[in-house]
This record gives structure tokens, sequence and C-alpha cells, in this order.
């Protein structure tokens, strides 16, 4: 009886516990950006004593890992994701805002059509953009990836927010800016349905001074 009963609170404290524990899907670039939003986002959990289990993905495959239900909680993307992974909430305000222009070493005119395009695969909103636009582009998973094939002349330009303009400058020499904003989105934070006590708990914290 006793050992039935250690058991079981055994069992019942891993439940409890577990309830207060996420885990978040963010990503492996590492821009400042992706930084900042990092900051943000583990300083509402930390406020509101929950837990987090940072997992670093690329973008395409941070999406993948949410709408399989492998993780709980995607660390930003733009206002209307829910409607791309579904079964997850948006909570919190927005943590960063981004403006998205067409950049390249050298520059080609202002025909976007003239540029041999790539972008980083797991921007759906971007990529929506430049079809609303009829232009053509590839895509690929690995930021390094996009650099050194536009580095290795493979490819003109690439899409970056005018936040992580240094930093991609940092990959790719010589990068400036060719066109003018393309799109702009603000950036939320989504968090999987399936973790009700956590969203509650979240927001309660959210909302206490």
């Amino acid at each position: 009886m006793v050992k039935f009963s250690v058991l079981l609170f055994t069992i019942l404290s891993l439940n409890v516990f577990g309830a207060d524990k996420i885990i978040l899907a963010s990503y492996s670039h590492g821009s400042p950006v992706i930084k900042l939003c990092e900051e943000k986002v583990l300083a509402m959990y930390k406020k509101a004593n929950i837990e987090v289990e940072v997992r670093r993905y690329t973008m395409d495959r941070a999406l993948a890992e949410a709408k399989a239900g492998r993780v709980d909680a995607v660390l930003g993307h733009p206002l209307g994701t829910e409607s791309i992974i579904t079964d997850f909430e948006l909570v919190g305000g927005t943590l960063t805002k981004l403006e998205f222009a067409l950049f390249a070493p050298k520059s080609k005119g202002k025909n976007l059509s003239d540029y041999k395009i790539i972008v980083l695969r797991g921007m759906p909103y971007v990529e929506q953009t430049l079809e609303k636009l009829k232009i053509n582009f590839d895509t690929n998973s690995d930021a390094n990836a996009i650099a050194k094939l536009i580095n290795l002349k493979r490819f003109d330009a690439t899409i970056v927010s005018l936040d992580s303009y240094e930093w991609a400058k940092g990959l790719i020499p010589g990068l400036k800016q060719v066109s003018p904003v393309l799109a702009q989105f603000d950036i939320r934070h989504y968090i999987s349905t399936k973790k009700p006590e956590i969203i509650k708990k979240l927001k309660a914290s959210i909302l206490s001074p």
C-alpha cells in the first residue's frame, strides 16, 4: 500500500510539474531579431514561472514540428500564422515589427524580375508576397547556404528584414537594399491550444503588474 501511494504521488507530481513546462521552437540561424524575440519570450515565461525547453530549428522545420505537435510553442511568426499552424493561439503582444525588402550585392535596377532570388524557406508570408507580385524565386532552409549561393553568384538577391540587414551583410559582403519595403508584419508568439493551463497562466502573468 505504501509503495502504491508513493507511485501515485510520483505520477501526480509529474503531471503537475509537467503542466508548467513547454517545448519552444526557436530558429537556428540566430539573427539579432531572433535573439531579441527569444529574450522577450523567455522573460514572459520566467515571470509566469513556466519552465521552457528551447529547441532551435530551421524556420521550415519549426513550422513542421508545430504542425506535428512535437513542440508546444513557436517563438514568433506574423499575425495570422494560426491559419498555417492550426490549434495554436497567439499570446501576448507584438514582439517586434518587421519590414522586408530585397537585398543584393549588386543592383540590377528596379525591376525585381531581373533578379534571381532565393528566400529563406519557412517564411510563407514572404513567399506569398512575392507570388502576389508575380516574382519568381527559389527557397533554401539554411541562411548560411543562401549566403554562400549569393556569394558564388548563383543567385542575385534575397529577402531580408531591415532589422537583420547588418547581420546579413556580415554573411554577404557588399549587400545593400535594392527595393522598397515589400511587406511588413507584426511578429507574435504562438502556443498550442493543447496547453490551456500554460496559456491561462501566461496570460494572467502578462496582465499582472
